[in-house]
């Protein structure tokens, strides 16, 4: 049992929110105490079909010498958190490329990063596309599939689509100010919709298409204001009642469709539901089972058990919640897409447990060889391996973390209290804050924490590169949320990170008391 599984599937959105302190802390709080708990078997309602028919888009480039450093191009399918399943294909000599795959869905929407954000794609499709390095904006597409791509793409790319709705908290006071805004937005979107078909007449199959995109859009917002009421503590407002508009977004998850709209609406969902727990039942313990069981048996609960164990894999390659609830995937999560991507997740995270070098590689040099080759092409890493190479020898903790981040303040005692258990010379703590706030408060705080001890390197980031370098570090180490954690052994290997790598969460001490014994 695992509280850590719904904690980090919530962290990263709590710590964006302008949420009051002591809300914060509350619900920081309560959700030290969820055990995420082994659900049990139950005959699934969900069966699709596998789909028949692979896809094949192939394509060539013109200008190439425009962007000669491009190799290769990668298809991404969607899924929680961009951990969808890639295709990569190189770029040949004569300038062509090639991808052959499942789609997984009746409508799939695709992208090939980053030339072609929208890929609309069917089973038994053969799309050519013809990319131009000089003129990227306007592209050749033809082949099987190709009317559907061009009728989906004048809508999308036209100035007729927009995709996220922007309605600020402070804009409205009470429910129906909220519903109010949010319809004069829904109206707005579906006339230029209107307008788009009066002028080009699209056929049946884009059309619908289009109109569903459109209502997960809207769900999306309802969900996220919904949710906002709770995070505000926006008085005389009720988040509750938002409940009932459950079974018409989960509708939407019906479609033949999977497009990146569907996860976002997913996420929504899950983080709306779990807050409104929070809110009603209060101190009382509740787990994963209490959020899935408003949407049990329909089409959006594999989603959302997906997305928790996802959570789990990404933030802290933890595999043992997984084979923990394998029997519990095997019978809930039937879509094949979902499946193939968690199964491809957790088989990437086990390869690099058992094998952590080639990934952490990766991660610290790119296509490079060894930190002397990405140390000529790579000049911002620099501070970065400069680091390194000063502890060679020793274990690293490496933290990164913002003065804004409460999550980030609760884990200060736990951090010199876990530097306590090791010795100077087996490991060191190094704690890196970002440039959030003012270098006065970020010395503050650590005095007030009494932070300033042996064993612990404090930089803050300015310290240690220039504000844009630094933000390419976290970049290539793909750090985008904090508090951040990466654990290296004492050869400078990446053994373990994420989120979830915290001082207070015991696997963290695990996961350094293994690798001291393998050293």
């Amino acid at each position: 049992m695992d509280y850590h599984v719904f904690y980090i599937a919530l962290q990263n959105h709590i710590q964006t929110q302008h949420i009051n302190m002591k809300q914060k802390s509350l619900f920081l709080a309560r959700l030290i105490c969820i055990l995420f708990i082994t659900a049990g078997c139950k005959e699934s309602v969900h069966t699709p079909e596998e789909i028949q028919g692979e896809a094949i888009v192939t394509g060539s480039i013109k200008n190439r010498e425009h962007y000669p450093q491009v190799k290769e191009l990668t298809l991404q399918l969607p899924y929680f958190q961009k951990e969808g399943v890639s295709y990569i294909a190189p770029i040949a000599e004569d300038n062509s490329f090639y991808f052959r795959f499942q789609p997984h869905a009746q409508m799939c929407e695709v992208s090939i990063y980053p030339y072609v954000e929208h890929l609309y794609v069917q089973p038994g499709d053969s799309i050519h596309i013809e990319i131009d390095f000089k003129d990227l904006l306007n592209l050749n597409i033809t082949g099987k599939g190709a009317e559907l791509n061009k009728q989906l793409t004048r809508y999308t790319e036209g100035g007729g689509y927009r995709q996220q709705y922007i309605i600020p908290q402070q804009d409205y006071r009470t429910n129906e100010e909220m519903e109010t805004i949010l319809e004069s937005e829904w109206k707005e979107r579906w006339q230029r919709y209107q307008d788009f078909c009066e002028q080009h007449q699209p056929d049946d199959a884009t059309k619908q298409y289009i109109e569903e995109i459109l209502q997960v859009d809207y769900y999306t917002e309802l969900f996220r204001l919904a949710e906002s009421i709770i995070n505000y503590q926006k008085e005389g407002m009720n988040a509750q009642c938002y409940m009932e508009k459950l079974p018409d977004a989960i509708q939407l998850f019906e479609s033949n469709a999977i497009t990146p709209s569907h996860f976002r609406l997913a996420e929504n969902i899950y983080q709306y539901i779990a807050f409104s727990i929070f809110e009603s039942k209060g101190q009382e313990k509740f787990g994963i089972e209490d959020v899935l069981a408003p949407i049990k048996d329909t089409a959006v609960e594999q989603y959302v058990f997906s997305l928790a164990l996802t959570q789990t894999l990404k933030n802290g390659n933890d595999t043992i919640q997984f084979a923990n609830h394998k029997t519990y995937f095997d019978n809930i999560v039937t879509h094949p897409y979902l499946r193939s991507s968690l199964l491809q997740l957790h088989q990437t995270t086990k390869n690099f447990m058992e094998n952590p070098k080639q990934l952490s590689d990766y991660i610290l040099y790119g296509h490079y060889p060894d930190e002397i080759k990405a140390s000529e092409n790579l000049a911002y890493m620099q501070p970065f391996y400069n680091l390194l190479k000063k502890h060679h020898g020793k274990m690293i903790y490496l933290e990164f973390w913002g003065t804004f981040c409460p999550p980030c303040l609760a884990e200060m005692k736990p951090l010199k209290e876990m530097r306590q258990k090791y010795s100077l010379e087996d490991i060191i703590f190094v704690s890196i804050c970002d440039e959030s706030d003012t270098k006065e408060e970020y010395e503050n705080i650590l005095n007030k924490f009494e932070m300033h001890i042996p064993g612990i390197e404090h930089y803050y980031s300015s310290d240690l590169t220039n504000g844009k370098d630094f933000r390419r570090i976290k970049q290539k180490l793909n750090i985008n949320s904090a508090p951040y954690y990466i654990i290296f052994n004492k050869e400078g290997v990446i053994v373990n990170y994420g989120t979830l790598m915290r001082p207070s969460y015991t696997g963290t001490s695990a996961c350094i008391d293994k690798w001291l014994e393998r050293n």
